[in-house]
């Protein structure tokens, strides 16, 4: 049981407990799980992996993503997938 859910169940009639509660807790909890994980990826491993990669390496390495990523999502997905992000950003924003 993870401590959302006990913290939940401490504090929270069972019967009273509804299950679109139980989601939205759950949803929370992730999205901090996300933030948490993005933050470590790009204040400690983005940062190691700058200081101990050479500059050639990291541009191959980008080219190899950037390769794979239009591969798999094809030719345009990228540009497309961060326009829809930016018009969301702009929408929540207003």
């Amino acid at each position: 049981m993870t401590a959302t859910a006990r913290n939940l169940s401490a504090t929270a009639d069972a019967n009273v407990l509804v299950p679109g509660v139980l989601m939205a807790a759950a949803a929370r909890a992730y999205a901090n799980l996300l933030r948490n994980h993005i933050w470590k990826e790009n204040e400690i491993l983005f940062r190691m992996a700058e200081r101990l990669m050479s500059a050639e390496e990291q541009a191959t390495l980008a080219a190899e993503f950037a390769r794979v990523e239009e591969e798999k999502m094809g030719p345009g997905t990228h540009a497309r997938l961060h326009s829809k992000m930016e018009k969301l950003v702009h929408e929540l924003a207003a």
